[in-house]
């Protein structure tokens, strides 16, 4: 059986010590605010992108958060109206995750790769995202 908590926990191991983040994501857990704005604090670039009712859901129930990030000057945060993939993109790796065929979001399947093709890829895809996306402002 995969370890879905000690998995993540490795991923944002790995984005803790990355020297700028970008991602999107249409899934939102109560410890995302506080760690990307804490990233933000100690100067890492972060711009991510969220889904629409992500949004709502961070406006509503961490609204303080969303302040602290948005007044970051190296935080960046964009809305679409839906994303069907959630990936990161750092200077050092790239990992996405898919939605299983019955509509449920896949946790245990995330790829991820160190190689410096898959790291450009993931800029890409990100940059391709960005250009659909509106950037939420204070």
């Amino acid at each position: 059986m995969v370890d879905v908590l000690k998995t993540h926990r490795v991923l944002f191991d790995n984005i803790s010590s990355s020297k700028s983040i970008r991602g999107i994501s249409p899934i939102f857990d109560s410890s995302y605010p506080q760690f990307f704005t804490s990233m933000a604090q100690i100067k890492t670039p972060v711009s991510l992108i969220i889904t629409e009712p992500i949004l709502e859901i961070i406006k509503k129930d961490y609204s303080k958060e969303l302040r602290a990030f948005l007044s970051l000057e190296n935080a960046r945060l964009y809305t679409i109206k839906e994303a069907r993939i959630a990936f990161i993109v750092t200077d050092a790796f790239t990992t996405f995750s898919l939605y299983k065929r019955n509509g449920e979001f896949d946790f245990t399947t995330s790829l991820i790769s160190f190689e410096p093709s898959a790291i450009k890829w993931g800029e890409d895809l990100f940059e391709y995202y960005q250009k659909m996306a509106v950037e939420v402002k204070q």
